[in-house]
């Protein structure tokens, strides 16, 4: 799925408001990588007998940003389940995937990088912004056919953004085959379509990443993993999901923004003996009650 105009022109805007500033993050060495897996196993229980269909494409730069795309894709020859992920593809990445088939369709896309860097002098609070591009998902299957979605950032290895969201089916002897929505972590403000479609629409996030010390490089890493898994039937069960996440150069990976860290209020001189007056008072009237 590539990202519509009108969401070019967001991300483009968002990323020119903040290249300046994220340019104090990063340090003169820096290692990157990017990743997609999309794979296809019509027997998800046995995994020892050999019969998915893989492909994957990933790329390791020590100098800096990635200066090109990865894309991988698998389909069946009679066209019941395809899939395709890629990262910098026309400055964008995403996974798409359909299937009408029974059996279990994973895609992954992985990007990591430590060009980020406190070189302010002093500790400073980080925070990384960022922007969810959306996309939607769509399923009438038989009953319990799920998909998972679940997107995490993390600062080193921590967690400092989860979303994550499971649509499932059930059948309702009044309606038939519907579908039920669960979310977890960050709201995305998820909107339902119709009873067997929902759609995720741009979002514009942010990250707390803590406190930086003085010279401190760091790695942000993003995770977006999509699984499918058709238990009956299908008539149709698919995702398309774009982000302009990256790290080809163009200012679209998360952005680091640095500021003060915020300095406790002090207390005043006298809270001290108001504190001792109100103990003391408390005290005298616990005594009169006994």
């Amino acid at each position: 799925m590539r990202t519509t105009p009108v969401r070019t022109t967001l991300a483009a805007a968002f990323a020119a408001t903040t290249l300046a500033v994220a340019a104090l993050a990063a340090p003169a060495y820096a290692v990157t990588r990017q990743q997609v897996i999309v794979e296809f196993d019509p027997t998800p229980n046995d995994s020892f007998n050999g019969d998915e269909t893989r492909a994957d494409d990933a790329i390791d730069d020590t100098s800096g940003p990635i200066d090109r795309s990865i894309l991988a894709g698998i389909q069946d020859p009679g066209g019941r389940f395809q899939a395709q992920g890629s990262v910098g593809e026309f400055g964008n990445l995403g996974l798409f995937g359909s299937s009408s088939l029974v059996g279990e369709l994973d895609t992954q896309i992985f990007i990591e990088s430590d060009a980020f860097q406190n070189i302010t002098g002093k500790a400073q609070q980080a925070e990384a912004r960022f922007i969810i591009d959306g996309g939607r998902f769509f399923m009438f299957a038989g009953q319990d056919s799920l998909i998972d979605f679940t997107l995490t950032v993390r600062k080193d290895f921590d967690v400092v953004y989860q979303s994550a969201f499971e649509y499932q089916s059930f059948f309702d002897p009044n309606l038939g085959f519907q579908n039920r929505l669960t979310t977890f972590g960050t709201d995305l403000d998820i909107q339902t379509n119709s009873p067997f479609e929902i759609e995720i629409p741009v979002n514009f996030e942010t990250a707390d990443l803590g406190i930086i010390q003085p010279n401190e490089q760091f790695e942000i890493s993003y995770q977006l993993d999509i699984t499918m898994t058709t238990v009956a039937f299908a008539e149709v069960m698919g995702f398309e999901f774009s982000d302009p996440f990256d790290v080809s150069g163009f200012g679209e990976f998360p952005e680091v923004s640095f500021s003060d860290v915020p300095r406790a209020v002090p207390l005043p001189a006298s809270a001290p003996l108001a504190v001792a007056a109100i103990g003391a008072l408390m005290l005298v009237r616990r005594r009169r009650r006994l």
